[in-house]
């Protein structure tokens, strides 16, 4: 049945496989990640990939030496022992890979250290790996029950229509493409054996459950699936426990399976804390009696339905198989998704909202239900395949977006959003849009924003800037000085000729000596009509202004344009830091 990827009979899925393969090696070769000083082993990867410098380089989990800290990502007990926060699971999955970069660096030039070249390429070769092993996975579940083109329409969809791509290509050094391919396994092998309960049906699915669970041990919930997957009333339930019951020696292989997996993980923690079972992330918890359910998937900071849209597809499929009261994946659905907003963190920092990339993994067979239905009713299927081809693009950009920092891991608003919609470079005005989350208050289960409130100071028109004209030997125009006492914020609007759309409004900060210690001019630009356009730059001044620093304005023609200015005015703000508070909290 793997061999279904890349045949004839599969011809359009293989078509979007090898496009979904190319479309991630491009990104990857693109972005060049590899060039960085860490590579791919940065903030959360950092952690997860600790384990194996510290195994196979240090030869010892002690990080009690300056040179086994130096790259290490780890946090430390109450007295003081350093220890990895993470599980290991990831680790398992690099594992292969780097063993054989270790052994090409040790007899090249490149220093043995985890991180240099061969190291970044064992990352690189890894994730396309588990790429192509889940493509080939997915086709082995999925055409059991559609056909070739609906399975196309669901790999378009999900390998590049939604945030995988992004945890493929830029952080594909991040555990969601390793869980997406053992939550396909453990679903695969737990078909398997609700046909037949066998030895190696037992170990693979304790297999697949116990690496899915030390990557991400919130992806126990899967277990249930086996349990009710097919239930449909009170009698298919007490079949279903006692076909288990019936074989609680495959039962008990299973379990023991998936403890074997886990553990190294336990051993490390009885090294660290003298306890086998331990919570590494101490002073993090759930809130499951106040879950962020509506802001999991639908806050413009990192909700999963607003930067995965398309995902909404695989919903309505949970819907469409309840007709054939199939009624797991619903549950399952509604489960994880409870589960995942619970956490204090719900806006898991990064690419909308990372953790639903899991979800995706379980989503595919409804998803492709709810394509098969489209499919039989041409009127829903031309808009559904238009929506699809939009949704796809809108992604591919935002994913490019991200890159550029056009879009953010946290704090997105939809000011911020809408200010930087369509956009690849972020104006700095965009940045004060951003509202983030105080961590403290987020870990008491409380949110509470960050947002930048302001003052206006004075309002500035010199009247040697009004009326400027600026002609094709004026790169610079006006020189106008000023102070005003606590202003760190300023806006600049100008009437200009629409000849003079490339203008820029530049403002400088500079210190008691002259030396400037701050400047920006890039403005936006639209059109008045009458041949006159209005250009607006805002500004906040990074390193703070104090008394003795002083202000200059002009006019910074780079191309040298012809035109005049009518009419300009400088806003001079200032520019706090405030608390909001979303909810009631006690003081």
């Amino acid at each position: 049945m793997a061999k279904q990827l890349f045949i004839r009979k599969y011809r359009w899925t293989s078509g979007v496989a090898l496009l979904i393969l190319l479309s991630v090696i491009t990104a990857i070769l693109s972005q060049a990640k590899w060039k960085n000083e860490l590579g791919y082993a940065f903030t959360d990867a950092k952690g997860y990939y600790s384990y194996l410098p510290a195994a196979f380089i240090h030869h010892s989990f002690a990080l009690d030496t300056e040179e086994k800290v130096k790259y290490a990502s780890f946090k430390k007990t109450d007295d003081g022992k350093p220890f990895i926060k993470y599980t290991m699971g990831n680790a398992f999955c690099y594992l292969p890979g780097f063993l054989m970069a270790h052994g090409v660096a040790s007899i090249s030039s490149y220093e043995s250290n985890g991180y240099t070249l061969p190291y970044q390429i064992a990352f690189i070769t890894t994730a396309l790996l588990f790429l192509f092993l889940s493509l080939r996975l997915a086709v082995k579940i999925l055409s059991r029950f559609y056909d070739d083109k609906t399975i196309a329409l669901t790999f378009f969809l999900v390998f590049l229509g939604t945030n995988y791509f992004h945890y493929a290509t830029s952080y594909l050094s991040y555990s969601h493409i390793y869980s997406f391919y053992f939550i396909l396994l453990f679903l695969e092998r737990s078909w398997r054996v609700l046909e037949r309960f066998t030895w190696k049906n037992s170990l693979y699915a304790g297999l697949a459950f116990g690496m899915m669970t030390l990557i991400r041990p919130v992806d126990g919930v899967f277990l249930i699936f086996p349990i009710i997957y097919g239930v449909s009333n009170i009698d298919t339930f007490k079949k279903r426990i006692n076909y288990i019951l019936s074989h609680i020696p495959q039962v008990l292989f299973f379990l023991l399976t998936a403890v074997i997996v886990w553990v190294p993980q336990l051993m490390y923690n009885y090294s660290v804390f003298e306890k086998i079972t331990i919570n590494s992330y101490k002073g993090e918890k759930f809130y499951f009696l106040d879950p962020e359910i509506w802001n999991a998937l639908f806050s413009f900071n990192n909700g999963w339905l607003i930067y995965t849209p398309l995902m909404i597809f695989g919903i309505i499929g949970c819907f469409i198989l309840l007709k054939k009261k199939e009624y797991s994946w619903l549950i399952l659905t509604l489960i994880y998704i409870y589960v995942i907003s619970s956490w204090w963190c719900w806006w898991y920092v990064g690419f909308g909202n990372r953790a639903f990339v899991n979800l995706s993994a379980f989503l595919l067979l409804p998803l492709s239900s709810c394509i098969a239905y489209i499919r039989s009713r041409k009127r829903l299927y031309y808009p559904f395949f238009i929506l699809l081809l939009l949704g796809v693009v809108l992604n591919q950009f935002q994913t490019y977006q991200f890159e550029k920092d056009a879009l953010r891991y946290e704090a997105m608003t939809p000011e911020s959003y809408l200010h930087s919609f369509g956009t690849l470079h972020p104006t700095f005005e965009f940045f004060d849009l951003l509202e983030k989350y105080d961590t403290q208050y987020a870990k008491e289960g409380k949110n509470v924003l960050h947002v930048w409130n302001y003052d206006t100071l004075a309002v500035l028109t010199p009247s040697e800037l009004q009326g400027a004209e600026l002609g094709n030997q004026d790169m610079y125009k006006g020189s106008f000085k000023f102070k005003i006492p606590e202003a760190n914020s300023f806006i600049i609007c100008a009437e200009s000729d629409e000849t003079l759309e490339n203008l820029s409004l530049y403002l400088k900060l500079l210190d008691s000596t002259g030396q400037v210690k701050d400047g920006y001019g890039k403005v936006n630009t639209k059109s008045l009509g009458n041949a006159r356009i209005q250009q607006r730059m805002y500004y906040r001044f990074r390193y703070g202004v104090n008394e003795k620093d002083s202000l200059q304005f002009f006019f910074f023609n780079k191309k040298l344009e012809e035109g005049k200015v009518h009419e300009l005015k400088i806003y001079a703000l200032h520019a706090k830091d405030s608390l909001v508070f979303e909810e009631s909290v006690d003081e």
